[in-house]
């Protein structure tokens, strides 16, 4: 390969057909399984010619010696490794060579800068890298360098960032409530540090999620204001950070109607002066609730009638103007109102 040529060499074409060459290179004799030549048309890099054209011609044999060399160079190729790894995770690393090397010709060596073992051993092709447990993102960068025989070192070097095992898990202190109940949804970190950004969601049907706007703290009180089944969960994250991102367990929170109570008089109608057994069925609701019944001349003053809290009450004598119904107090479901 002709690589510079002298277009005004006063020799050519006097004593040389030409062309003139001021450097020449490429395989020895033309031959691509020989090693490479390099001609320049001096004997000293140092000696005639300007500055430049000295270290023109300095710079091509600097650089045909590293090409020659780095055509000798075997470069290994780690498989892919992730750009985040859990602290503590084992993660399957593999090692080959270009073609037509033979791996066992060489030793092989695997290094971390962030520490962590190799298993079962940091000298095989496939091994599995277990990193240490970390307090915050650290950079690591894994290194497999291989040997061989005469003792030529080669190398590849892959970065990852090792992540501290963050997790969260939301708990309810109230799970099912009365309309206006009141819930309470706490996030408890594990292996957390400073710098985490706290994110509720909702979902009715735990697959399709929205974060809950201004819900950005470790608490959240949800909205108990009508019936309803909703899932939540929280996402935690840091600010510019690969690492510190998790998704907790999901809760759910179901509201319901709040309690309501009928009375039944069997049979619709009586007569004055009989006896009358009328029955209360309390709905909805949770928990239990205690009965009360009274009893108003107007429908409007309603007086509580002692003794009478079972869900049947025995009306003596019945009167013409009386009026009755059933009353649920004390009941013990969360919100659920009298």
């Amino acid at each position: 390969n002709i690589g510079v040529l002298d277009l005004t060499q006063s020799n050519v074409p006097t004593l040389s057909p030409g062309p003139a060459t001021i450097v020449a290179y490429g395989k020895a004799f033309g031959d691509s399984t020989r090693g490479n030549v390099l001609y320049e048309a001096a004997h000293d890099h140092n000696k005639g010619g300007t500055i430049a054209e000295r270290v023109a011609a300095q710079r091509i044999m600097f650089n045909f010696s590293y090409q020659s060399a780095n055509e000798r160079a075997v470069i290994p190729t780690i498989g892919y490794i992730p750009d985040t790894i859990p602290a503590a995770s084992p993660t399957n690393l593999s090692l080959t060579l270009p073609a037509g090397q033979n791996i066992a010709k060489y030793t092989i060596q695997w290094q971390s800068t962030c520490g962590g073992t190799f298993s079962p051993s940091a000298t095989q092709a496939n091994t599995t890298f277990i990193p240490p447990s970390v307090p915050s993102a650290t950079n690591c960068q894994i290194t497999a360098i291989i040997t061989d025989s005469c003792g030529r070192v080669f190398f590849e070097v892959n970065t990852t960032v090792i992540c501290e095992n963050v997790s969260v898990s939301v708990t309810a202190d109230n799970s099912t409530v009365c309309e206006g109940g009141s819930v309470l949804l706490t996030s408890t970190l594990t292996n957390g540090s400073t710098g985490i950004n706290y994110q509720w969601q909702s979902s009715p049907d735990a697959i399709t999620w929205s974060n809950i706007g201004g819900a950005t703290a470790s608490t959240y009180a949800p909205p108990t204001s009508s019936p309803s089944t909703m899932r939540y969960r929280m996402l935690i994250y840091k600010s510019a950070s690969v690492c510190g991102n998790a998704t907790s367990n999901t809760t759910t929170v179901t509201v319901v109607a709040d309690p309501s109570v009928s009375v039944s008089i069997p049979p619709a109608i009586v007569c004055v002066g009989a006896n009358v057994t009328l029955t209360a069925t309390p709905t909805v609701g949770l928990g239990t609730c205690s009965i009360q019944w009274q009893s108003s001349p107007n429908g409007t003053t309603w007086t509580n009638i002692s003794g009478a809290t079972g869900m049947t009450y025995n009306v003596i004598n019945l009167g013409a103007s009386t009026r009755y119904r059933a009353q649920l107090v004390s009941c013990t479901g969360n919100g659920c109102c009298n």
